[in-house]
């Protein structure tokens, strides 16, 4: 019942949901590996010759539920997770004792990527890279200069910004949600969406956040960066570096075996809560390859999580800090779950572009902090030099510079 399970099993991928490479359908698979694909024939090539589809048989949707029904009438197991079924679908299933609820296997199997699979999301991401270098140094080439000519970049200049850039990407798809792009007060609610009603001008003198990803044909981005074009109060300085401290107490983790979402999220949070601040989201989600940007069942939050962290699985690594009516701050990567040896784990950085480092209290971090920030910075720069413009190169070589 879930499209993206159905898309990931039959390696195919469609356009009927916005942001996610879905193709709206059921499925059935039996013991023996028969397979039922229940979707709209225009959904699928006229001409199958080069459409791989072995043992699979293409039925009309509508044959789905009476499928269900002549099922549970029979005297085999149905299985299917409530938490992810249409109620119609748990109708036409009946309250036979053959039912069994729970997870689907592709789920778990889904979250744990191969190595193509992998390969491909550290690709894309070098590739996502590059748009991103390009849309700091934009901003920071213009925003203050336009503001002042009374002609300001704006919010929905800015998505379309970083749409274009992806464009130009080779393997580009569609963006991966709606860009989050809040300047000054709009950036304080974690979710925005900017229409044609809230578009705010970007003030040189606020805040500028951005979230944002790119669907690509070898795997899916998200990021978030927070901008500042002047110089900023002692207080923002203070929760902007108590951010990058909890983004970076997971990026350096080291975790053993049988560790959980919910036992780690609380690492990130520790060094906004040593200054007497917190957030109210989770701090990272799981992500598909060239699928969902959150990607279920693995995720980092306060809630209880009863999924094993395991090497191979893609996470986001997100805390933030959001003022209400002023602004909001939240750095994001994605990271693959890595094995460490002796029965540890830890995180691998798949997304490399600049974290901007002006507002941060050098003095607040540990050396560990801070070598890892630098190591990555330095890799940051190595990866792009010869990949952007000569203006957003100058952009790349002040903001990796190490501190």
């Amino acid at each position: 019942n879930q499209p993206d399970n159905i898309a990931w099993l039959l390696n195919i991928r469609g356009s009927d949901i916005a942001y996610n490479p879905f193709i709206n359908s059921f499925l059935t698979l039996d013991r023996e590996g028969a397979v039922q694909w229940f979707v709209d024939p225009q959904k699928v090539p006229q001409d199958l010759t080069d459409f791989e589809l072995d043992g699979v048989e293409i039925c009309a949707p509508e044959r789905f539920l009476p499928a269900i029904a002549n099922h549970t009438a029979s005297d085999k197991v149905l299985g299917f997770d409530p938490l992810f079924t249409p109620v119609a679908v748990q109708f036409a299933a009946g309250e036979s004792s053959q039912i069994k609820h729970g997870r689907s296997a592709i789920t778990l199997t889904k979250a744990i990527k191969n190595a193509t699979e992998l390969g491909g999301m550290r690709d894309c991401h070098k590739r996502d890279g590059i748009a991103w270098t390009e849309l700091g140094a934009w901003l920071h080439a213009n925003v203050a200069e336009r503001f002042a000519a009374g002609d300001p970049v704006t919010e929905l200049e800015v998505t379309q910004k970083i749409e274009q850039l992806r464009a130009q990407l080779p393997g580009f798809e569609q963006l991966s949600f709606d860009v989050i792009s809040g300047a000054g007060p709009n950036g304080a609610m974690c979710h925005y969406k900017v229409t044609k009603q809230s578009n705010r001008a970007l003030d040189p003198n606020e805040i500028y956040l951005h979230d944002s990803g790119g669907q690509f044909a070898d795997g899916t981005t998200d990021s978030t960066r927070t901008y500042n074009f002047s110089k900023t109060s002692p207080e923002f300085c203070e929760n902007y570096t108590g951010v990058l401290r909890g983004f970076l107490a997971l990026a350096t983790l080291k975790f053993p075996q049988k560790s959980f979402g919910h036992h780690i999220d609380a690492i990130a949070r520790a060094p906004l809560w040593s200054i007497k601040k917190d957030y109210d989201h989770g701090t990272g989600h799981g992500v598909g390859h060239n699928l969902s940007v959150h990607e279920q069942p693995q995720r980092i939050g306060r809630a209880f999580n009863d999924v094993e962290l395991v090497p191979g699985m893609v996470l986001s690594i997100e805390p933030g800090y959001y003022v209400a009516g002023e602004y909001g701050i939240r750095i994001e990567n994605l990271f693959e779950i890595i094995d460490l040896g002796d029965g540890f784990y830890g995180f691998e950085t798949l997304s490399y572009m600049p974290i901007e480092t002006s507002a941060v209290l050098p003095e607040r971090l540990t050396e560990t902090e801070r070598d890892w920030l630098n190591a990555y910075h330095q890799k940051c720069f190595e990866l792009l030099i010869d990949q952007v413009s000569a203006d957003a190169l100058d952009y790349l070589k002040r903001t990796t510079q190490p501190i």
